[in-house]
Parts: structure tokens; C-alpha cells; sequence
């Protein structure tokens, strides 16, 4: 009669038929609720004690008699209902969250590219977690004025990991006085760090390289958005692309002096910085 409902409870059929059973009678000694049904004593009994642990039966033990086995009260279904509602919701959000793994795994399975997309520092966080990951050198394309404008604490955080992981990197970043400042001594015992120009090679987000993926990360005051995309020939694109702009990039000893910029309030514009001469 109340299968649906019991079944929602998180009950199995045999445990609802049992437990309806004991519903009817009020509470009986296990004999007396075997023999109402056509399963064998000992699943009867585990049923019993299945239905205990859920609540909604109890089991009084008396010295030298008989346990008696008694339903609770029916308030204690919809009490079974709020606890499977709040799992559903769990595995519902938990879901949500392996979601973009899953596609990606996907569309593997079948050759296709495999994009996770995310949104706001969180978003950020998991992409920039994934390449602690790598198997191999993470090879990265950076505006480094943009990363310590709009996510300098975020990074910081990320680079004392990647330090602590011994995760080697070779970084090309836009040429600046800033940058050179910054940058001058930045993690080298991790990080190999050259130059481009920027009137040459122009741009304000970030791309990493690692293990057959392409993180990209945009950077804005109205938001931050990053991706990565799994995908060996897109990768191995990207890695020739990198490597051709790494070999036509500048150390620092291979630097030329950059024309002194007079010092300002507010922080460099990265559309409108002094690139090396």
C-alpha cells in the first residue's frame, strides 16, 4: 500500500513489507512476524534489525523473555523523508560539481575535445589546481600586471604550492617595468622567466600548457572566466606555438634597458604600458 513512499524513505521492498506487516499489529516477537510472511527466519530477522536502525521500528529486550519488536511513530517516515531529501541535494550539487570532469571524460571516450568551463575566483582555484597536476614542465603565456591586478593573492597562494609540489615552470610574459620588477626574483628555483615585447606579442590573459590540456584564464574588473580544454592534437599546437615564441623571447640578462616611466598613483594600465626597446 505505501511502497512508493517507503521506497522514497530509502526502504527496500523487503524492508517495506515488513515493515508495513508490524504496522498493522503494532509489535509482535519476530516468530510471530516470520510466520506472517514467506521469507526464512533469518531474513526476517536482519529485516527486523534493518528497520531498527533506521528508526522506524524499536526492539524491546526483557530478562528471560522474548524481544518484542514495535513500530515507531509514522512521523518517523517523514523524518526518513527530510534525511533522503537532503542527500538528494548533496549528491545533486556534488554532481554539479563533477559534471565538467564527466563531459570531459565523455567526449574523450569518443575523440572529441573536452571543455570545462568555470566562473569567478572559485572557478579559477579548481583550473589553477589542475595544473599542480602535471607530469611535465607547465609551459605558460602570462600579463603578469593583469595576474597581480585581479588575482594577486590567489596567485601567491598558487605558486607557494607549485613551489612546495616542485612543479618547474617556463614562463613568457609581457615585457614591462613593472614586470621586470616583480618578476626579477620570482621563484627561480621553479620558474624559468622570459620576455616578450609587447607592441610584438600582444596580449592580457593567461594560458598554460601541460599533460595533453590548455588552461586559459581571462582576466577583467567585470570578471574572471577560465577553461580547460583536454585535447592531444589542440595541445600539441599550442606547444609548438609556445615553444616559437619562447625561442624568440628574452631573458633577463638578454633584456635592453626599458626608458624610465615616471611613477603614477594608480596602478599600470596593461593596454598602455612602456615595452622594452
Amino acid at each position: 500500500m505505501y511502497e512508493k513512499i517507503l521506497s522514497a524513505a530509502g526502504l527496500t521492498a523487503k524492508e517495506a513489507e515488513i515493515y508495513e506487516l508490524i504496522l498493522g499489529i503494532g509489535q509482535a516477537p519476530a516468530s510471530e512476524i516470520y510466520k506472517k510472511t514467506a521469507y526464512k527466519r533469518g531474513l526476517v530477522y536482519k529485516l527486523l534489525e534493518q528497520l531498527s536502525e533506521k528508526g522506524l521500528i524499536i526492539k524491546i529486550e526483557k530478562p528471560r523473555k522474548v524481544a518484542i519488536f514495535r513500530v515507531e511513530h509514522p512521523n518517523k517516515i517523514n523524518e526518513r523523508l527530510e534525511e533522503q531529501a537532503q542527500k538528494v541535494n548533496y549528491y545533486k550539487r556534488t554532481m554539479g560539481e563533477l559534471m565538467p570532469q564527466l563531459v570531459t571524460n565523455y567526449n574523450l571516450a569518443f575523440n572529441k575535445p573536452g571543455v570545462r568551463f568555470y566562473e569567478g575566483e572559485e572557478g579559477l582555484r579548481k583550473v589553477l589546481a589542475d595544473t599542480l597536476t602535471a607530469q611535465e614542465t607547465i609551459c605558460t603565456l602570462v600579463d603578469v600586471e593583469a595576474v597581480v591586478k585581479y588575482m594577486d593573492k590567489i596567485n601567491q597562494e598558487y605558486v607557494k604550492q607549485r613551489e612546495r609540489l616542485h612543479k618547474q615552470k617556463k614562463m613568457v610574459c609581457v615585457d614591462s617595468p613593472f614586470a621586470r620588477k616583480y618578476l626579477e626574483k620570482y621563484h627561480v628555483d621553479v620558474t624559468d622567466t622570459r620576455f616578450v615585447d609587447y607592441t610584438l606579442y600582444p596580449f592580457s590573459s593567461i594560458m598554460q600548457i601541460y599533460d595533453n590540456k590548455i588552461a586559459y584564464i581571462s582576466l577583467s574588473a567585470d570578471a574572471i572566466t577560465s577553461m580547460i580544454i583536454t585535447d592531444k592534437n589542440i595541445y600539441q599546437m599550442n606547444k609548438v606555438l609556445f615553444n616559437f615564441i619562447w625561442s624568440h623571447s628574452k631573458a633577463f640578462s638578454e633584456l635592453s634597458p626599458i626608458t624610465p616611466v615616471p611613477p603614477t598613483e594608480s596602478f599600470p594600465d596593461s593596454s598602455n604600458r612602456s615595452s622594452a626597446q
